[in-house]
């Protein structure tokens, strides 16, 4: 009886890696500059949104390996 596992080879695409990445820090460096003026300007501290969608960001990081080291078997049930 053959053996009907799916074997997932696991390559990284980085063809979708390094653009996620890239715009990702670049997104970062926008909410830092659109935010800081306005959170500097009530007192606040000027870093406290761009520090919050960094760890957003590690989240999103730590799922997408997550996901990727996921066995098939369990996608297929």
């Amino acid at each position: 009886m053959p053996n009907n596992k799916i074997k997932k080879r696991h390559f990284i695409d980085w063809g979708i890696l390094i653009p996620y990445l890239f715009l990702s820090i670049v997104g970062l460096m926008m909410v830092y500059s659109t935010t800081s003026y306005v959170l500097l300007e009530n007192g606040e501290n000027p870093a406290r949104q761009a520090i919050f969608q960094f760890i957003f960001w590690f989240i999103s990081l730590f799922l997408i390996f997550f996901i990727y080291k996921l066995k098939t078997d369990v996608l297929k049930n």
